[in-house]
């Protein structure tokens, strides 16, 4: 087994089509993973000769209107699928009592649509970190969040978003779990994560001396 090697991530998404740089994703109790997204702005690493890395997103903010963090996730998955390297694979992952998120919205990737209401699963995933999202896809590689809580894993390396921290600096302008759960959680989910993904400079700047994520994630 290759030595566990560290997460690295200090820069934000600006341009799919930046130079690609390296980016190694591993927790010390989980398997040791690595993902090849070429152009994927934040860094792109080097995959593993002996591995096949199966990448689950949470495509949930594009399922019905996609503007803002919609927009950003469809357009997130889109730029992953086409940079995918032979082997690897992009799940789209959807959950909904009423919605259904159809097969081959994006080329190149497979749906993952779970029946379940999302403001329940957000409920229990927020405050329990329960059902792992290998309960309703099966093992997954790298699960990467579009919010700056944490998809729970039990072994995937986990990646949060975060597009900005207008949920700390107006609460009383947001409103379900962006208020009742992000003020506070969004600070201990970053730090626990294998990589932390800002859209600005600026972002990156406040994510680091407001929520306390180390500069090298």
């Amino acid at each position: 087994r290759p030595p566990v090697r560290h997460t690295r991530c200090q820069s934000p998404l600006s341009s799919f089509a930046s130079k690609p740089k390296t980016l190694r994703l591993a927790q010390p109790q989980k398997q040791c993973q690595a993902i090849d997204l070429k152009g994927f702005a934040v860094h792109s690493p080097r995959v593993l000769a002996w591995a096949r890395v199966r990448i689950l997103l949470d495509y949930r903010p594009a399922l019905r209107a996609r503007t803002g963090v919609g927009e950003y996730a469809h357009q997130m998955a889109s730029a992953l699928a086409r940079r995918l390297t032979p082997g690897d694979s992009l799940v789209l992952f959807s959950s909904s009592w009423k919605d259904r998120l159809p097969a081959g919205v994006i080329p190149g990737t497979s749906v993952v649509d779970a029946r379940v209401p999302v403001t329940f699963l957000n409920l229990a995933w927020h405050r329990l970190e329960w059902p792992a999202i290998e309960t309703f896809a099966g093992e997954v590689d790298v699960v990467h969040s579009m919010h700056p809580l944490l998809m729970p894993a039990e072994r995937a390396a986990q990646v949060v978003t975060v597009h900005d921290l207008y949920f700390l600096d107006a609460p009383e302008s947001t409103r379900a779990e962006i208020r009742r759960d992000y003020p506070a959680l969004a600070a201990s989910h970053a730090r626990r994560a294998d990589a932390v993904i800002t859209v600005s400079e600026s972002t990156a700047g406040q994510v680091r001396t407001r929520l306390g994520v180390d500069p090298t994630r």
